[in-house]
């Protein structure tokens, strides 16, 4: 038996079974305040009125408005990778104060599935306070373009995450490790310090005579533990993913240049949760001191 039924049922009972309201009531396990509303509803509606209404508020005050959702909707469907958080510091920039969890609730209004999740307890990290006090420097794993095997070379600022630079090379030598950080230095001037892992090329005399050249101290990784190049090891998985992975190139020369497109969208257009969604390029620009 339906709902409708039941209470259909419930409020001819009286006149059916010629019994009172309350021991009708009481025969059904309702209250008389229950049969009564029924009852009213019936006369004013009909059998429609004996249909659950729906809890929908008529107003809904909160709701984002039609124009932000849009919004959010945009730069999702153009930035699939982005979760809730990076599309709600992207649109703090555009002066729109909105919250990740309701980023989350109108992407599943718009039937958009996102990964957000509440963030963990925040842990303690080492940053620089200023920009070009330390870079790291790493050498990515091996891309194949066209059966060629790449290597890009990055250098990030520690502060800011800027990438200062990212070449790609057809070997991993020291050779190629100078000419990145020359390239850099040449760009934004020697940082204090640098930070690598102990890569060879890293430990090599030649890259020792670099960085003295430069006036600049090397630091390296304890041996065994790399997590202190934590950043640019991210960087390398954000390259990968929103990079190398949607983008596909017939000749390793068409490659580089398309990479510094999406470098100077990184740097300065896409915000960075490590530095609460600023842009690399506008904190570089802040902490230079």
């Amino acid at each position: 038996m339906d709902v409708v039924t039941f209470r259909w049922n419930l409020i001819q009972l009286p006149g059916q079974e010629r019994i009172t309201v309350t021991e009708a009531c009481r025969r059904c396990g309702v209250s008389r305040k229950t049969y009564y509303k029924w009852k009213n509803r019936f006369q004013q509606k009909g059998i429609d009125g004996l249909k659950d209404r729906s809890r929908r508020p008529k107003n809904s005050p909160k709701r984002t408005d039609a124009s932000t959702e849009s919004e959010i909707v945009r730069i999702k469907t153009q930035c699939p990778r982005w979760g809730a958080y990076r599309i709600r510091n992207q649109l703090l920039r555009q002066g729109v104060t909105i919250s990740p969890k309701t980023v989350n609730t109108v992407l599943k209004r718009h039937g958009i599935p996102t990964l957000w999740q509440k963030r963990k307890k925040k842990y303690k990290r080492f940053e620089r306070k200023h920009s070009n006090s330390l870079w790291q420097m790493d050498i990515m794993g091996e891309i194949v373009i066209d059966g060629v095997k790449v290597y890009p070379i990055s250098i990030l600022d520690d502060c800011s995450r800027k990438i200062l630079a990212c070449h790609l090379y057809t070997r991993e030598r020291a050779k190629e490790v100078v000419k990145t950080l020359k390239i850099a230095i040449e760009q934004y001037g020697p940082p204090k310090q640098i930070y690598t892992d102990n890569g060879g090329q890293f430990l090599s005399k030649k890259s020792a005579k670099a960085c003295l050249k430069a006036g600049i101290k090397h630091i390296k990784t304890s041996v065994g533990h790399p997590q202190g190049i934590g950043k640019i090891e991210r960087w390398h998985r954000n390259v990968q993913e929103e990079f190398f992975d949607l983008y596909t190139f017939n000749i390793v020369r068409e490659a580089q240049p398309a990479l510094d497109v999406y470098l100077n969208y990184y740097n300065h257009e896409r915000p960075h949760m490590g530095i609460s969604g600023c842009t690399p390029h506008a904190r570089y620009l802040e902490r230079l001191s």
